[in-house]
Formats: C-alpha cells, structure tokens, sequence
C-alpha cells in the first residue's frame, strides 16, 4: 500500500485505551509499508498539550489523533493556532467516548484512495471577549462539564484502562452516576442570551451540539460540522425522571436542539463556569460572558472513510 501524503500519529499515554494503539495503529501500518511521524502528548493540562503539538506539527500532513475526544480536540486547537498550510486530520478512538472518530479505530481506510474529505467547521468559544478554544465537537456548561471533569482524574483514567473492554461503558455510566447523584443539584448563575431578553435560572447545563455524537449517548441526525449551524440545549437535569423524553430522543438520534449560528450567554454577575469540550474541561474565574458562533475561516478538512 502506498500513501503520498506525509503522515503523523498523535497519541496520548494517558488514553483510555492507549495499551491498544501499537496493535490497532502501529503494526497495521508497519504491515502496509505505510511511513509516518509520532508526537506523544506530554501533559496533563491541555493548553500545555495545545502548544506543544502547535510547536511540532508540520504543515501538508495527513494528522490522525490515534487517542480520545480530547487529544483530538487538542489537535485541532494546535493545527488551527499554527495555521498549519494544506494539513488535513482524522479521528480515530483509543479513549472514552470516542465521539469524534465516528467508531474508527482502524487507520488504513482512511489512507486509501476512495476516502472523502469533508469541510468540518468547528465551534470558535470566546470569554469575556477573548479567544478561548475551538470545539470540533460540543461544548457544554455546568454539570455535565462536573461530570466530565471526573474523568481527567490521575486515579479514573488509570481504573478505566484497567477495566476490560468490554465493561468500559459500563464503568464509565457508574462514574456518570456516581457523580450526577453527588451534583445534580448544581445550577448555572442566572444569565441572558442574545436570543432572549428573559433571565434564565435554575438551569443545570448548556449545550452547544457540533457532532452527531455527544458523550456516546446522545445523538444527532444531523451532520453539524459539515454546516453553518450548530445546536443548542439548555436544560435543568437536577432530576432523571422530568428529562426521560430529551433521554429518549438523545439516544434514538433525535437529540433536541434550537439550531443556532451564534450565541452569547451574559451572566447576571461574574461567576466561575464549568466548562467542557469534548471532555477537555476547565473551570473558567470570572466570567462575564461566553460567545460561540461558526466561523469559515477556521474551517478544517477531516478524511473520513469512504462510505
């Protein structure tokens, strides 16, 4: 098998699943006669990761993140702060979720000659006016970003990867759960939007969708990032059983959502925010507001395997 383009593999030791990529990556492309670059990420923080992989990744690559949602978010926030020329980048799933690899795990598809390539818009999120990230995924607030921290934790990621396979998702629902009955009383401080002038309160969580996959369980139709719009949920999960229609339509591919081109959330008062994208959580000091919105400009090309 022969590949003109240059390649390199991120990866990231820490992975959910990193004990699986020198099979399920490397010796598969040993086996093809396939050349290629490694970068292994080395933090724990990911703005850490994000300039180090800009400092090192090189421009008319082929990228692929052989590691998990957040590694991959990593990648693109690095590609798109270097204005890397002519790169293009894939998704393939050694961590958690696995949202964005779209169930690929296997490198060589994307390296034949009948692969697509897609124009993916991320989301570009700014604070208080400032650039912040660029989510290829979603981006959510409050609770679900609580969740998510839980699993940056030094203690979770090396329980999960000594979890078998085949009872990863089931351990990573009991963390979900574990930390939704400890938290789920948390609410966002009271804000407004650019699309309503009333105040909205008692609201746990804020989604901004831009994958067809979110935290594997919930689900879209829709093919975001191939568009100008992304969507948008706010909701108040402080309780299972008044959400088990958004459960339903979320796991069945019919995920609520207000499709949106941009949105900027005010808070009433400066407050720390949880944040997440793609997993990759932060919690945010006073913030005044937050802007998501598209922008062309910052438009990726990502290979996909031929359907």
């Amino acid at each position: 098998m022969t590949y003109d383009r240059k390649l390199v593999i991120v990866q990231n030791p820490y992975s959910t699943r990193h004990s699986e990529v020198q099979a399920g990556v490397f010796d598969r492309l040993d086996a093809a006669g396939i050349t290629y670059d490694t970068i292994t990420t080395r933090f724990s923080r990911a703005e850490d990761n994000i300039k180090y992989l800009a400092d090192r990744l090189p421009d008319g690559t082929h990228i692929i993140s052989a590691a998990g949602d957040g590694t991959s978010t990593q990648v693109v926030n690095a590609g798109l702060r270097a204005e890397l020329d002519g790169a293009v980048y894939s998704f393939i799933g050694y961590g958690n979720c696995n949202d964005l690899a779209r169930g690929e795990r296997n490198p060589l598809p994307l390296l034949q000659a009948s692969h697509s390539i897609i124009t993916h818009q991320p989301l570009s999120i700014e604070v208080n006016g400032e650039p912040w990230r660029y989510a290829p995924g979603y981006m959510t607030l409050g609770l679900t970003a609580l969740v998510a921290s839980g699993f940056a934790d030094a203690t979770s990621r090396e329980r999960m990867r000594r979890t078998p396979p085949h009872t990863k998702l089931v351990r990573s629902m009991g963390q979900v759960a574990t930390t939704y009955l400890r938290a789920h009383d948390t609410y966002l401080p009271p804000f407004t939007t650019n699309l309503s002038t009333i105040e909205q309160t008692n609201l746990t969580d804020v989604m901004m969708i831009n994958s067809q996959y979110m935290g594997r369980m919930i689900r879209s139709s829709i093919d975001y990032p191939q568009t100008d719009f992304f969507g948008y949920h706010q909701a108040d999960f402080s309780s299972v059983w008044k959400n088990i229609p958004f459960a339903c339509s979320a796991i069945t591919g019919h995920t609520p959502a207000e499709r949106i081109t941009e949105i900027t959330l005010t808070f009433c008062e400066p407050a720390t925010i949880l944040a997440q994208t793609e997993g990759e959580h932060a919690a945010l000091p006073a913030v005044s507001t937050i802007r998501a919105y598209k922008d062309p400009a910052k438009a990726i090309r990502v290979v996909r395997r031929a359907v």
